[in-house]
């Protein structure tokens, strides 16, 4: 008999509130410390009651007579999103959080079918027929919770004991059983199955006699998490990221304007909002991150460390987009303008000391520095990546001939530089990353989709031989190196 299948609640439910406990978005009012009731976004992202916020605006406002409100906990400076009304509705002005609203009723009756299993019918009978309820023998004999099936609600479903002795067993069994038949006839055990997957990843070398031997073994995914705060904003990714020497991941958001910082972990732990979309992002050896702003032809510098707080405006001579640290007290910038590019090399200040012109259509989508200094670009519009030396010349350039089809690139955009000078480019429509030499020798496919790569964009190699991978997704991904 088929028995058609019971999503439990209390399962996504707690599934959604895990979710958002680990991205650091609160389920309660940091003012009344209570479940929210009509939540109201301030543009920081913080949410509050609306009628917690009023009364917070209406005491704060009667202190002074500024046209704005500090956000109680932030205490960044918020503006009313109509000045004209008084400030007694100004509460009433900003967005309400939908999503934490839908959430805290989903709770609530959540919890009100958990607590009340003695009500006459929830309708799991008309939704199962012959429902049935597997426990193990310790789980019936070790706790209470057969005490349970004597409500309305359980009276009628069996409970089936399974043996935890006979489910072992028949794992070891199978376990014994896995074998693979090779062509020739002969068995290959499961240690011998894991050899062949590592030597089926490693993939054919270049045509050149300087390229290394690589081991060909797969890289351990250690980290993986989402950068989109789901129900606070609008869906996205991190165009482009790097980690801090401290550990965390600090990216840029150019849909949602924001610069955000979170944990390995994948939890929010720093945001700051931007007046305009950011282009890149960047460490300087004193520990300030540079942001580009393209659209207001500026560049950003604040503390990644502490409050993210905004340092400096530098207004830059034009709309730079990708952004590299290269030589002491140097930056490097690219800049596009109707698909004709060129590479600026600026001082700290952001003045142009000389500029690389490339003389062809192309759109630069990924700026590096390698560890001798060369200029990496990769161009998503000619397929290609160009190595450049400090004097303008072209170190090597990488275009393989569509013919070859291991090699051929399709939408080559974010490109870093291992500490031995190997280069790794994110082919995002491919799906994979490319392993090169320092020269700009094809060396291997080194992730792909089989490995769960799905349209990498930003690439970055920490000093801690860590590979960070940011996917159109909003998924985060760490591969120990």
């Amino acid at each position: 008999m088929d028995v058609e299948e019971v999503v439990v609640p209390s399962q996504q439910i707690k599934a959604d509130t895990a979710a958002l406990t680990e991205k650091n978005i609160p389920l309660t009012c940091s003012i009344c410390s209570g479940k929210f009731h009509s939540p109201r976004a301030l543009p920081c992202l913080h949410t509050y009651c609306k009628t917690c916020l009023s009364s917070y605006i209406q005491a704060y406002l009667s202190e002074t007579n500024k046209g704005s409100f500090p956000c109680p906990d932030c205490q960044e400076d918020t503006q009313p999103i109509d000045p004209t009304r008084p400030y007694i509705e100004w509460a009433d002005g900003f967005p309400e959080n939908f999503f934490l609203t839908d959430m805290n009723i989903e709770i609530i009756n959540d919890s009100n079918i958990a607590n009340d299993t003695n009500r006459k019918s929830i309708g799991l009978n008309k939704t199962v027929r012959n429902p049935r309820l597997s426990f193990s023998d310790t789980d019936i004999f070790k706790s209470s919770v057969t005490k349970s099936f004597d409500t309305k609600t359980f009276k009628e479903h069996t409970v089936v004991l399974e043996k935890e002795e006979k489910i072992l067993q028949t794992c070891q069994k199978l376990d014994e059983a896995m074998v693979l038949k090779k062509e020739d006839g002969n068995l290959k055990s499961q240690d011998e199955l894991t050899d062949c997957k590592n030597e089926e990843n490693t993939t054919k070398m270049p045509k050149g006699s300087e390229v290394e031997e690589e081991n060909g073994l797969l890289l351990p995914l250690e980290n993986k998490f989402t950068a989109h705060l789901p129900g606070v904003e609008v869906p996205s990714i991190l165009n482009n990221a790097i980690i801090l020497p401290s550990g965390e991941v600090l990216g840029v958001d150019v849909r949602n304007r924001h610069v955000k910082k979170f944990s390995l972990s994948g939890k929010l732990i720093g945001l700051l909002r931007l007046m305009s979309e950011p282009g890149d992002i960047a460490l300087l050896p004193e520990g300030e991150a540079l942001v580009t702003l393209p659209q207001k032809s500026e560049i950003i510098t604040f503390d990644p460390d502490k409050s993210m707080e905004v340092i400096d405006h530098i207004p830059t001579p034009r709309k730079y987009t990708c952004i590299a640290v290269g030589q002491p007290e140097k930056l490097v910038a690219t800049h596009c303008v109707e698909n004709f590019w060129c590479v600026d090399v600026l001082s700290y200040a952001c003045y142009i000391l000389y500029s690389i012109q490339r003389n062809c259509v192309g759109k630069p989508m990924g700026l590096t520095i390698s560890p001798n200094f060369d200029i990496i670009v990769s161009d998503t519009l000619e397929r290609s990546l160009i190595s450049y030396k400090w004097d303008g010349s072209i170190n090597f350039m990488y275009k393989p001939d569509p013919s070859e089809s291991d090699e051929c690139l399709e939408e080559p955009r974010g490109v870093c530089c291992g500490r031995d000078g190997s280069v790794y480019l994110a082919d995002t429509k491919n799906d994979r990353i490319i392993h090169m030499s320092k020269t700009g020798f094809f060396k291997r496919i080194l992730l792909d989709g089989t490995d769960g790569i799905s349209r990498p964009v930003g690439l970055y190699f920490s000093d801690k031989s860590k590979l960070l991978v940011t996917q159109e997704d909003g998924v985060v991904k760490i591969f120990g190196m």
